[in-house]
């Protein structure tokens, strides 16, 4: 049995072994489950990111007989420390906790249900640390089977998206200046392995996104095109397409595009379809006026049938004379 991996260090560096895909390399995880053991042990890195006082700390991820075990330790304020053990316990006893309107606490309550979701033995204890200083340490511990990684990396795109809580990234803990060029990497590799290797590009870039537009855009195109999987990919498109005026117009065109599609095709949402698929015409996306005559061909009224040719009409003959490779209207 492959040796645990131990991480001791500051917490703004302790995702780059996860992420690097050497903690999998020392377990030997296999190939398909390596996903889903990543967005398993986030979660749990997750819930301290969120509370963490920052300084040093540790983390072990280790096999089981048939699965595999993660353990973090972290300094945390006695507050925090208090929430997140009311909070687990809530879950245990299948009760909903009540986190408010704070972004953190909506996060680590996404995180914890998450780990309860897909893990076993998830538990928190906390060591107390000098009166004076009001903080100590917080011990999270959480296991799972082989048999729910398989799940968690064959499970299809059904329901709603996920809610934005669950996506939000931890900020930087360090200033973005020190950590610009490791993000910058980060991206150029994801781009090196775009449409090849999608469980290296999801590693590369879930830690980025929310907070670097192109890594909302890779994964968002990865998980929409390449996997399938358009529930997945919206909040990331989403995203992009709320901060479209900072991409080039034909990486533009292509985000609206797929957000109008998603929002029509499987989320149900013809209003909201259509104010995306207009909002796309604006940097020229050729095939809007086509799907809008689709969307409103869907509503059983004579006004919308007659406008749905028209926009057709006009459509076929926008394609005719577009260029769709050089950014048509562009």
């Amino acid at each position: 049995m492959p040796s645990p991996y131990t991480y001791r260090g500051i917490s703004s560096r302790a995702y780059a072994d996860l992420n690097g895909g050497i903690v999998a390399d020392r377990l030997g995880v296999p190939a398909g489950l390596r996903g889903s053991l990543l967005t398993f042990l986030h979660r749990g890195m997750g819930v301290m990111n969120f509370t963490c006082l920052g300084g040093e700390i540790t983390y072990s991820v280790g096999p089981l007989p048939a699965g595999y075990h993660f353990a973090v330790r972290w300094p945390v304020s006695t507050v925090k420390a208090n929430l997140v053990s009311t909070w687990l316990g809530e879950l245990h006893q299948e009760q909903q906790p009540a986190p408010g309107a704070t972004q953190w606490k909506q996060v680590v309550c996404t995180y914890l249900a998450g780990l309860l979701s897909s893990g076993a033995a998830v538990q928190v204890s906390y060591e107390p640390g000098d009166a004076q200083t009001g903080y100590g340490n917080l011990n999270l511990t959480a296991e799972i089977t082989t048999e729910a990684l398989t799940a968690a990396a064959t499970q299809e795109d059904t329901g709603p998206p996920p809610q934005l809580p669950d996506l939000l990234p931890a900020p930087f803990l360090v200033p973005y200046e020190l950590v610009a060029g490791v993000i910058g990497e980060n991206l150029a590799a994801a781009r090196a392995v775009y449409g090849q290797d999608h469980t290296a590009l999801l590693a590369l870039l879930l830690p980025l996104t929310g907070r670097e537009l192109m890594a909302d855009v890779l994964v968002g195109f990865t998980y929409h095109i390449y996997l399938k999987q358009p529930n997945r990919a919206y909040p990331f498109l989403r995203r992009a397409a709320d901060n479209i005026r900072l991409l080039d117009r034909r990486v533009a065109k292509w985000v609206l595009d797929l957000v109008g599609s998603i929002e029509f095709q499987h989320l149900r949402w013809p209003e909201q379809a259509e104010a995306t698929l207009v909002q796309s015409m604006t940097v020229g996306n050729e095939y809007a006026l086509l799907k809008l005559a689709y969307l409103y061909l869907q509503q059983a009224s004579a006004v919308n049938r007659k406008q749905a040719h028209e926009l057709a009409r006009y459509g076929e003959l926008l394609l005719s004379v577009s260029q769709p490779d050089k950014g048509g209207l562009g």
